[in-house]
């Protein structure tokens, strides 16, 4: 019997931040065996990561930037996985007020937001050659 083939996108820094951040045991994270364990009755064909090189920020961690490269240097040497990277900017931020239920003059004053850009995984995943 034929297995249906799966392709695994990633978006890294949402993984990051949903799973691995407080977890610094689970950091180096093997996506491959991730995703063969999640999907057991598909064949993995592909592991698409999307990330950004991060910045050094002020008060945060100085080293981040140094294991991310280690850890983006380890998974190139998965052979089913490819890196694609975006652009980290920060960018000032107006958001709303927690509960939701807000007036639009109800708002936080702007602060900063950090995020992968990466010019839209949506748009990326559209440049991306066929296999």
């Amino acid at each position: 019997m034929t297995r249906h083939r799966a392709s695994v996108y990633i978006d890294g820094f949402n993984l990051y931040r949903r799973l691995l951040q407080g977890h610094p045991e689970d950091k180096w994270l093997d996506l491959e065996a991730l995703s063969e364990f999640l999907l057991p009755e598909y064949e993995l064909v592909r592991v698409r990561y999307f990330t950004a090189r991060i910045k050094s920020l002020p008060g945060a961690d100085a080293d981040a930037p140094q294991r991310q490269q280690a850890y983006l240097r380890a998974l190139r040497t998965l052979p089913r996985t490819t890196i694609h990277l975006g652009k980290f900017r920060i960018d000032k931020r107006t958001m709303p007020l927690h509960p939701v239920q807000y007036e639009v003059d109800e708002r936080v004053p702007p602060g900063q937001s950090s995020e992968d850009r990466g010019e839209g995984i949506r748009r990326r995943i559209g440049q991306l050659p066929p296999t």
